[in-house]
């Protein structure tokens, strides 16, 4: 199967023939790809911006989530946000806890919380721990 254009870190891996796991590394094989290849320095740029994107920690961690709440992966982190928002209703600590309930609605969640107090956390909090797409639903 022939990948035109890879939408993950494994995908970009086996296009370009790159085998490191640490970004610096990676960047220098898409180097070299591209000094053989003869692409040009914009070629080479958004190719690695890409290759940046896509190793991102928070790329990852959306997508991972994405993963737990049975919803598909995304290729672009505004599009993994977006997604969750829509899709996801869960407390902050289930999602901490790796307990992946999802309350399915804004009022549901709202009841959750309520029956269970002990879930509930400071929205302060959540953000400085990076967990703030799960607060959307309680503005």
């Amino acid at each position: 199967m022939k990948i035109k254009k890879p939408n993950t870190i494994e995908e970009f891996k086996i296009k370009y023939r790159l085998k490191s796991d640490r970004l610096d590394d990676l960047i220098l094989e898409l180097y070299d790809h591209s000094q053989k290849n003869n692409w040009s320095d914009k070629t080479f740029s958004k190719k690695s911006e890409d290759l940046k994107r896509f190793h991102s920690e928070l790329f990852i961690q959306l997508n991972t989530w994405l993963i737990k709440f049975n919803l598909p992966i995304q290729h672009t982190i505004t599009k993994a946000k977006k997604l969750l928002e829509k899709e996801v209703f869960a407390s902050v600590i289930d999602v901490k806890e790796n307990n992946y309930y999802n309350c399915k609605s804004k009022k549901d969640l709202i009841k959750y919380l309520n029956k269970n107090t002990h879930k509930k956390i400071n929205k302060s909090l959540a953000k400085d721990e990076g967990y703030k797409i799960f607060l959307e639903h309680l503005h």
